[in-house]
């Protein structure tokens, strides 16, 4: 027996799918809320020192590059 195939996703449903697993991704190894990385994303919050060390480790750069300070 086969299962018929899958429709196929658009590129941006795709490519929506693959931020939505990274940002949960950051939200667990930090213990964060989805919405709190998605403000570290915005630029309109900065993760404390334990969450960017944590990132630094993750992502293997300095949380200066991760979040640099506006200028």
């Amino acid at each position: 027996i086969r299962r018929p195939p899958r429709a196929t996703q658009s590129r941006s449903s795709a490519a929506s799918d693959v931020y939505k697993r990274q940002v949960e991704k950051v939200a667990k190894i930090t213990k964060k809320s989805v919405k709190t990385v998605r403000c570290w994303i915005a630029g309109t919050q900065k993760p404390d020192a334990l969450a960017q060390s944590v990132l630094e480790k993750e992502f293997k750069v300095p949380a200066k590059y991760l979040f640099p300070e506006a200028s």
